[in-house]
């Protein structure tokens, strides 16, 4: 099976957010650092602490590698 992967990127505060909300369908995922700084801080959204971006990273980085493997 081919998967799709589509790459939003911009400036910030362009909207990028808000174009994934509107076009996501139910089973898309959906990689956003923003999120990932949420989920692994407990903070507000632009409350960013750089000692946690290396965490962040991997995350992000662990969701890649895991989209280059097949799925069963």
């Amino acid at each position: 099976m081919i998967t799709a992967v589509v790459v939003v990127a911009g400036k910030p505060g362009v909207g990028k957010s808000t174009y994934v909300l509107a076009h996501k369908e139910r089973g898309d995922m959906i990689v956003d650092l923003d999120r990932l700084f949420v989920a692994l801080s407990g903070l507000p959204t632009h409350d960013k602490p750089a000692e946690l971006l290396p965490f962040v990273c991997e995350c992000r980085d662990a969701l890649y590698a895991r989209l280059r493997r097949p799925s069963a």
